[in-house]
């Protein structure tokens, strides 16, 4: 095992975790939260400012009218939404596996 490992299992040891695999899990799942957490609060900004997603996202796809700004919003919008999505799904399947062990 590298001097590199050694010393994390060590400093992991020392924080109350029983194993290194423990240990990954639970930053995995830290991870995770960090980033969800990060797209509902963007998905929260345009939410404040544009109302219910789904009707902005017809708006900015249907309109007659372009409005650059509001495309712009709408892409920014949709990306941290599917993102949102994602990483909701990853912590949901990570904390599916904390309950099997």
């Amino acid at each position: 095992m590298s001097e590199v490992m050694q010393r994390a299992r060590e400093i992991f040891k020392g924080a109350g975790f029983g194993s290194l695999d423990e240990a990954v899990f639970s930053f995995a799942m830290l991870l995770a939260k960090a980033k969800l957490s990060e797209f509902e609060e963007e998905c929260g900004i345009f939410k404040r400012k544009y109302g219910d997603y789904e009707a902005f996202k017809r708006n900015a796809e249907g309109g007659e009218e372009e409005n650059f700004v509001e495309w712009d919003d709408y892409l920014a919008w949709r990306f941290a939404e599917e993102s949102r999505k994602f990483w909701m799904q990853e912590v949901m399947q990570l904390g599916a596996l904390t309950t099997r062990v």
